[in-house]
């Protein structure tokens, strides 16, 4: 142990001339240095993390929210009727069942399917289109099918030139299971408000989306027990789909409320 002190105590005095670094720079140099390495290393890797957390919950976002704004902006349109400049209905009222893509039980302009506990719902909705010239009626169908081992999101939609002529008639356009958007585990349409027992006013429109691949969650399990339960629901869920995952997927739900302006 003294002849290394002594070695030590004589490189101390190396003349600095020589242009060297000593023994105990060197050391203090080496220490400092995997200092800074291990700190830089656990940065990286708290950044990647987060890089990649954030990447996840974008995937999630980038399917939903584009779809839920379709759906929304088609439910709003509901019984929308175009009128001429005398105020006279183009088309004509909906005082008939309608019978395209799907057979509708009755002349309102939207009909939900309620799924119950269960995915997913579906939801037709019936509107004239102003960006034709003359407006022509349009039925919208939103609904969810699997593909492969998981749901997406589909439309139907049938263009009428009258209001009165469905396809496959001359003059009238269908168009069917066009992919809205993917990895979709729940789709839920719930009215909240009511003119009477058989019209709505308000309407949930709920769509629960995943990551395509695995990633931790912000919430687990991911659960809505039941619909007036919300201190154990996902923020912002509704409706009555008591779903309850527990695989670490990361999901997110999306949820608008939408006003039916056009049905009094």
């Amino acid at each position: 142990m003294s002849k290394l002190l002594k070695m030590i105590s004589k490189l101390r005095f190396i003349d600095s001339s020589s242009g060297g670094y000593s023994f105990l720079e060197l050391i203090l140099a080496s220490a400092i240095g995997a200092i800074i390495l291990a700190a830089t290393y656990a940065s990286y890797a708290i950044v990647s993390r987060e890089y990649d957390r954030i990447s996840k919950i974008y995937n999630v976002d980038q399917f939903a929210v584009p779809a839920l704004e379709m759906v929304v902006r088609d439910v709003r349109m509901a019984g929308y009727v175009a009128v001429d400049n005398n105020m006279n209905p183009i088309n004509g009222l909906f005082s008939s069942p309608i019978a395209v893509p799907a057979p509708l039980a009755t002349s309102l302009p939207i009909v939900i399917n309620d799924s119950g506990n269960k995915c997913c719902d579906s939801v037709t909705v019936e509107y004239d289109d102003n960006s034709t010239v003359p407006p022509q009626r349009k039925q919208v169908k939103y609904y969810t099918l699997p593909r492969g081992t998981r749901n997406a999101l589909y439309m139907d939609i049938a263009i009428s030139p009258d209001g009165v002529t469905w396809p496959p008639s001359p003059g009238t356009t269908l168009t069917t299971q066009t992919l809205v958007t993917d990895y979709v585990v729940d789709f839920q349409v719930n009215p909240s408000q009511f003119i009477s027992d058989t019209l709505p006013q308000v309407i949930d429109i709920e769509i629960v989306t995943e990551a395509q691949n695995d990633g931790l969650v912000t919430l687990n399990p991911f659960i809505n027990p039941s619909y007036n339960d919300l201190n154990n629901t996902p923020p912002g869920s509704c409706c009555n789909y008591e779903y309850n995952f527990t695989d670490n997927r990361n999901r997110d739900v999306f949820v608008s409320t939408v006003y039916l302006r056009n049905i009094k």
